[in-house]
């Protein structure tokens, strides 16, 4: 039997991405490809949702929106949480002509998300080294997961979106306080760029393209040494504030399974608005393990269904935490847990497009590293 706490539903779904390699027969032919697969692309990429909580790949940038603003106007899952769940803070510090500012926070039993801007001097860029999160109460830091998200905007700033590890929390509503640091803030001197008036045109190629040129006044032949960057690290930033914990629900299954490669325990399940997270404990160290959700009661039958990989990541008291998009385990009916190892089920691939070359090799599944050990798997019955 599993002990049920009170809980506040979310939804959201997952975001995939694809890259297709066109053949270019000629102008028209190649024309006609690149439009297909622009499309395709197009098509592939707006009709998926995200699940949110995953890190951005590149700095998305906003000419119409501080960059706190642009931080979230490209995730709708993100926004729509933070608008929802979210608390809007206002404590800022600068530290050497430097700005931190607390902007939002998200507090759960699983993550806490942590939004700030910093204002860089005019002709800098800023890098921030080791952003930390502890309770104020306890000499316990938060380890960051899922890496960090950025954004930058009208303004001289960076905004960004931390994500830490929430579920060695023992408390489990109200309000908690917490400490956010940064060691420190490299600023670093933007390099000089011909002025527009040292801004000549070349002579003009036949069938090619006029390309500015810099051109300066020769100076007298001697050796020059490199000038060095300009770099001016910060004091580091301390600021303190409260957040209030979402309701989240939590089931207690308890469930332990025993194979060649080890003992493992189905701890609980953690459900809040933002993610579905399972936390299993004795193989909290295992290389590569990923989640397979089966929805029947029949014997697991390693291969006889394509597979929908959920990666694992470790989380606190030597757990591992495998997270899931709010409403899986409902929705998809889910009756059976499966752990294994990355090795014994190999990883998605491209699918194969019908405007590529045929010549065109398509990617091979793709294994993890031979295991030691034997891999499992470890099955667990999901009670609805």
């Amino acid at each position: 039997m599993m002990k049920k706490e009170k809980f506040r539903s979310g939804s959201a779904g997952l975001n995939l991405a694809a890259r297709f390699k066109p053949s270019l027969a000629g102008l028209i032919g190649g024309f006609i490809v690149y439009m297909v697969v622009a499309a395709g692309v197009f098509w592939w990429l707006t009709s998926q949702e995200r699940a949110g909580f995953g890190p951005a790949s590149t700095m998305p940038s906003c000419q119409d929106l501080p960059a706190s603003d642009c931080l979230l106007s490209g995730d709708p899952f993100l926004e729509k949480l933070m608008a929802s769940y979210g608390q809007v803070l206002s404590q800022s510090q600068t530290q050497d002509n430097i700005t931190l500012r607390l902007d939002q926070v998200y507090a759960d039993n699983n993550y806490i998300l942590v939004a700030y801007t910093i204002f860089r001097p005019d002709g800098f860029t800023i890098t921030p080294y080791q952003p930390d999160l502890t309770l104020q109460n306890q000499p316990q830091t938060l380890f960051m997961a899922h890496g960090m998200s950025m954004a930058r905007g009208n303004d001289q700033a960076v905004a960004y979106l931390n994500y830490f590890d929430a579920s060695s929390l023992t408390q489990s509503d109200g309000e908690i306080k917490l400490r956010f640091q940064i060691a420190t803030v490299m600023a670093e001197k933007i390099p000089s760029t011909p002025l527009p008036s040292q801004i000549t045109p070349s002579p003009t190629i036949p069938g090619g393209i006029v390309r500015p040129v810099a051109t300066f006044t020769a100076a007298p032949a001697k050796p020059v040494a490199a000038q060095p960057l300009e770099q001016i690290p910060t004091s580091p930033f301390n600021l303190e504030f409260t957040a209030k914990l979402t309701p989240a629900m939590v089931m207690q299954p308890n469930q332990t399974v025993k194979t060649a490669a080890g003992t493992a325990t189905f701890k609980k399940i953690v459900i809040t608005p933002m993610t579905e997270r399972l936390f299993f404990s004795g193989i909290g160290q295992e290389p590569d393990i990923r989640l397979e959700l089966v929805s029947s009661d029949t014997a697991y039958t390693p291969g006889a269904a394509p597979v929908v990989q959920h990666f694992c990541i470790p989380a606190s008291n030597n757990w591992l935490g495998c997270d899931l998009v709010p409403g899986t385990l409902e929705n998809q009916s889910v009756k059976q847990l499966v752990l294994r190892r990355g090795v014994d089920v190999p990883l998605p691939t491209n699918p194969p497009c019908p405007w590529c070359d045929p010549t065109v090799t398509l990617p091979t599944p793709r294994f993890s590293p031979t295991p030691v050990v034997p891999s499992g798997p470890w099955i667990f019955k999901l009670n609805s």
